[in-house]
C-alpha cells in the first residue's frame, strides 16, 4: 500500500514538472515570436525613407515596395525577421493607384486571392477570386512578391508578401 501511494506522489509530482516545462516552453515561444515581429508607423512614404537602420530604409530592406513612395500615407508595417513575411495598410492618393496599374500587374479575374495571414486582411474570404473582390470595389495587383489589395471608395489598400 506504501509503495502505491509513493508512485502515486511521485507520478504527481512528474505531471506538475512535464505541465511547467510545457507552459515555460510555451511562454518562451511567444516572447522570442514577438521579438522577430516588428511593426513600425509611418506618416508617409518619406518618413520610411528616412528610417535608416544601418544605411538602409525601409524600401531598400524589402519591407516596404518601392510603388509606395508614390502617394501612400498612415502605412502600418509589420514583418518577421525570420520567415520574412510582412503586411501593411495604408491610404492613398490617386496618383499611387496610376502608379500601381503601370508598375504591378492585375490578377486574373479567375485568379484566387489568398494571404498568408489567418483572417487578414478580414475583408478577404477563402476563396475569393479578383473577379469576387472587384464586385466589391477592391482590385488586386501582383508586384514583385507583394500582393496590393486596394478600394478606391475608401483610398485604403493592403499588401502582403
Amino acid at each position: 500500500m506504501r509503495d502505491s501511494n509513493l508512485v502515486m506522489k511521485l507520478l504527481k509530482i512528474l505531471s506538475v514538472v512535464l505541465l511547467a516545462g510545457v507552459a515555460l516552453f510555451v511562454l518562451l515561444n511567444l516572447w522570442l515570436d514577438s521579438r522577430e515581429n516588428q511593426k513600425v508607423y509611418y506618416a508617409t512614404a518619406g518618413d520610411a525613407e528616412r528610417d535608416k537602420i544601418a544605411g538602409a530604409d525601409a524600401f531598400d530592406r524589402g519591407w516596404l515596395p518601392v510603388v509606395l513612395k508614390s502617394g501612400v500615407s498612415e502605412i502600418r508595417e509589420e514583418h518577421n525577421v525570420s520567415t520574412n513575411q510582412g503586411r501593411a495598410t495604408y491610404r492613398y492618393t490617386p496618383a499611387f493607384a496610376d502608379a500601381l496599374e503601370r508598375s504591378c500587374s492585375p490578377l486574373p479575374p479567375d485568379a484566387t486571392v489568398t494571404s498568408p495571414f489567418w483572417r487578414w486582411p478580414s475583408f478577404l474570404r477563402k476563396g475569393d477570386t479578383a473577379a469576387k473582390l472587384r464586385s466589391r470595389n477592391v482590385r488586386v495587383f501582383r508586384c514583385g512578391d507583394f500582393t496590393f489589395a486596394i478600394n478606391d471608395e475608401q483610398q485604403s489598400g493592403f499588401f502582403w508578401h
